[in-house]
């Protein structure tokens, strides 16, 4: 995708163009609202897989450094009931673009991009997955673990939501338990990294909740 939005994230690394950008966001409205449809088109696209690996790498590490990770279920679970689009972190963006700019009299040094251990670590993709997919249901999802990257299923909710501790249990085709997480519970979906181990094929997932038991049952194939 060759678009500004594009060339924004581009310069994570570059706080000159970053700035050359940032100002002109502030001088002009339809700049503005061209950018902020680009960034919610990028999440559509990122949440649905049809985003580009480099794009989709560029996109979580943002939405990793701005704590708005978790736009990327929403946005899925828009996409699916057909509600108006998702707002944009944007005019927060530019509030402290603004706010920079006007200290800058005072020879205060503009902010860094941040360069954190959320950068650094491992880079995952990340798989939305929506319960109560029959097994044999030809609508199975299929997931691809690319080599030399992580793999991440945000195991979305739906009518009821856990609270407390959370348990992720993985079976494969034939029933055997491959895989058991514990963890604290998810706000709006509960993220399960996919065991290294588990080879190509077909499994299904149990997300239950320490309090209320079995909350919802998943399905996917996993390709690599």
């Amino acid at each position: 995708m060759s678009d500004h939005f594009h060339q924004y994230m581009l310069t994570a690394n570059n706080d000159e163009e970053r700035d050359r950008i940032r100002e002109r966001l502030l001088a002009d409205p339809a700049f503005c609202d061209e950018m902020r449809e680009l960034e919610n088109e990028w999440i559509d696209s990122y949440a649905t897989g049809r985003l580009a690996p480099r794009e989709r790498e560029l996109l979580h590490n943002h939405l990793v450094n701005t704590g708005q990770l978790n736009r990327v279920a929403t946005a899925l679970a828009m996409a699916r009931s057909r509600r108006p689009a998702i707002p944009s972190i944007f005019p927060y963006a530019w509030g402290i673009a603004a706010a920079v700019l006007l200290c800058a009299t005072a020879t205060l040094t503009a902010p860094k991009w941040p360069r954190d251990a959320a950068v650094r670590r491992q880079p995952e993709d990340l798989v939305p997955l929506a319960p109560g997919t029959l097994r044999d249901s030809a609508a199975v999802q299929g997931v691809v673990r690319h080599a030399g990257r992580g793999l991440q299923l945000q195991l979305l909710y739906e009518d009821t939501s856990p609270n407390g501790g959370c348990v992720v249990i993985v079976k494969d085709g034939a029933g055997n338990q491959v895989d058991e997480v514990r963890s604290e519970c998810g706000v709006e979906f509960h993220p399960y990294s996919v065991n290294s181990q588990l080879k190509r094929g077909r499994y299904s997932v149990e997300l239950s909740d320490l309090e209320k038991g079995l909350l919802h049952t998943y399905l996917f194939d996993l390709g690599e």
